[in-house]
């Protein structure tokens, strides 16, 4: 029977849960015994526990100072960097919820996220200021600002409020199938289980923590109030840096970063471009798609590997992730990977269609119990009846439980206990890291108004390391002529899709096949797309190429999925790409194929295709 056992619960967690102490009083109680000691490093500055402490009750001042009601929804728009930890602490201060959104997306988009979960104040840094008028903008200034007036405030017995473990400390949004995100709600209870499991314990004091990734993403829980909690240092990395493995492993010595948490197609591209980027870690840990057996053992085998390689399985929905598995080479020889065991207080099973346990080594539907779990998504409550269920009539079970359906199918293996993932439920997708429902990408199609039909669809890339592409076959609507239904669709498509990652590539067809069902035949039209692509790579073979400009238009192609002809001297690869991801791969392949190392800022400096020919040949000489 697939019930799923518990790691041993760490004792000072579960003392927590008794005293119910909340996130902000374990951050003060290390600024008392360590007020001088480094909180955040960031290239060029420090800021003390003591210093982080008074400018979040600075910040949580001003947030008070309005009719600021127990977990107001806190709008933050501001770009990565060290603010983003003291904007984390003031809005727990002052008793909200942080409801972060990416400075990238449209205003359109981040205005109807917003208004959609109810925010009134949005605290935004100086080149967001002035982007979002219709909301109470709260703007920070510079740092020493905040310590200035912290001390003319009287704070003592207002500020920190006193919040329990019960408290909504964050909604952070995720795909919906209208298009429209959905916003999941985040409890101090998940966020402290979390914190203290990584996989099965807290961090060290002597630990250095990487924080790149944008606060709209979960992990960012992790990178931020794991070091805090236990008196370590977060080290902020640019977010660029990542995307590049050569500048990557340069700041993550410079920083002495110790762990990290990097997103799986990220590792993927770093086992193979430059293994030793994390040669000074004791621990990586990794999640967000499948991994790569190949990647992993690469990494593992490499002379520069990390201590230990955790591969971390969960979704938003049950707070950064739920099983955990630390990688051997062992793992490597089989494919998939152990997704691992729950960790922590985690409870899971393995169901089927009537919710009934299935036997060891078959195949079923994964459901989460435990703290991580979400409180659900605001305001969206018939998405809440079929994602959350509340049931005691399980083996195992002593009380009513709260469970989250991921819509992942696994499998346990009898022997080991582990775990494997094997696919989706629905037709939800991991794109570029960000999961996306097809469905949502299809209404954002018939949104635009110039299709009569759409299907979307994931096909695995011919770059394996990129994961999947995500393709829409549209018929075009009455009226529209077939070779102008496409003019300026990434403008008109853009508004109603989730994330940039959910732009497809688009192809126009004048009827779906069907197949014996009467039913779209999406395997026909995977099949018509590889067909495409191989007649595209037989007229962008390298092999033909004579010079550097053909050879790199070839790799341009292979990365962005369009036929190397399309493209002239002048082109921009950068307007070209749906991700930073493609810019990280681009990179790898002009590695294999020209054996020169470029850092990713030189492509941006020559984004058009004459002038990155033009930076290889230099480098290659005559």
């Amino acid at each position: 029977m697939s019930v799923l056992t518990k790691v041993s619960p760490h004792c000072l967690y579960h003392q927590r849960v008794k005293d119910n102490t909340s996130i902000a009083q374990l951050f003060i109680d290390n600024v008392r015994r360590q007020p001088k000691s480094p909180a955040v490093i960031d290239i060029d500055s420090v800021i003390t526990y003591e210093e982080l402490h008074i400018s979040a009750l600075s910040l949580a001042s001003q947030l008070r100072s309005n009719a600021y009601a127990l977990e107001e929804p806190t709008g933050v728009l501001v770009s990565p960097g060290s603010w983003n930890v003291i904007i984390q602490l003031a809005v727990m201060y002052a008793g909200g919820t942080l409801v972060p959104v990416y400075p990238d997306e449209s205003d359109e988009k981040i205005q109807r996220k917003l208004a959609g979960v109810g925010v009134k104040y949005l605290i935004v840094d100086e080149p967001n200021k002035f982007r979002l008028p219709t909301f109470t903008c709260i703007p920070i200034s510079d740092q020493g600002t905040l310590l200035s007036l912290v001390q003319m405030d009287g704070l003592d017995g207002q500020i920190p409020v006193t919040t329990a473990l019960d408290h909504r400390t964050h909604i952070l949004f995720t795909s919906g199938t209208t298009g429209e995100p959905k916003g999941v709600q985040i409890s101090a209870l998940s966020l402290l289980h979390i914190v203290h499991h990584i996989p099965t314990s807290p961090l060290e004091p002597s630990d250095i923590m990487a924080h790149y990734i944008p606060t709209t993403f979960d992990y960012t829980l992790v990178e931020i109030w794991a070091p805090l909690i236990v008196g370590a240092q977060i080290a902020i990395l640019p977010y660029a840096d990542a995307f590049d493995g050569r500048a990557l492993e340069a700041t993550l010595r410079k920083q002495g970063v110790t762990v990290m948490i990097i997103v799986t197609a990220l590792l993927n591209l770093v086992s193979f471009t430059t293994p030793g980027a994390f040669s000074t870690l004791r621990m990586v840990l990794f999640g967000g798609d499948a991994a790569s057996p190949k990647a992993v053992a690469r990494l593992l085998e490499s002379s520069a590997a990390p201590t230990r390689l955790i591969n971390a399985y969960g979704p938003t929905e049950t707070c950064c992730w739920s099983l955990t598995h630390e990688l051997s080479i062992n793992d490597t020889h089989s494919e998939p990977m152990s997704i691992g065991k729950p960790t922590g207080d985690t409870i899971a099973y393995i169901l089927d269609d009537a919710l009934q346990p299935v036997p060891d080594g078959e195949v079923g539907e994964l459901f989460i119990g435990g703290p991580g779990v979400s409180l659900g998504y605001i305001n969206d409550q018939e998405k809440n009846i079929t994602s959350f269920i509340n049931t005691k009539d399980l083996p195992g079970l002593d009380e009513t439980t709260r469970f989250y359906r991921t819509g992942d199918f696994v499998r346990r293996d009898s022997s080991s206990g582990q775990v494997y993932y094997l696919g989706r439920r629905d037709h939800q997708v991991t794109i570029f890291t960000m999961r996306i429902e097809l469905a949502a990408v299809k209404a954002a199609l018939m949104r635009t108004g110039r299709f009569v039909d759409a299907v979307t669809l994931a096909i695995d890339s011919p770059i394996k390391e990129m994961g999947k592409l995500l393709i829409a076959y549209v018929i075009p609507a009455e009226g529209i002529a077939k070779d102008k239904v496409l003019d300026r669709i990434e403008g008109a498509l853009a508004p109603y899709l989730p994330y940039t990652e959910a732009m497809p590539y688009i192809e126009v067809i004048d009827r779906f096949p069907l197949n014996v069902h009467f039913k779209v035949d999406r395997k026909a039209l995977s099949r018509r797309y590889i067909a495409t692509w191989d007649s595209y790579m037989q007229r962008n073979d390298n092999v033909t190429a004579q010079t550097t400009e053909q050879k790199l238009a070839s790799i341009w192609a292979g990365v962005l999925a369009m036929p190397a002809m399309k493209f002239t001297s002048g082109d921009n690869f950068f307007a070209f790409i749906r991700s930073e991801f493609q810019g990280a791969y681009l990179l790898q392949q002009i590695q294999l194929v020209f054996g020169v190392n470029i850092f990713l800022h030189e492509l941006q400096a020559s984004p058009t295709l004459c002038t990155m020919a033009g930076l290889i040949d230099m480098i290659l000489g005559p």
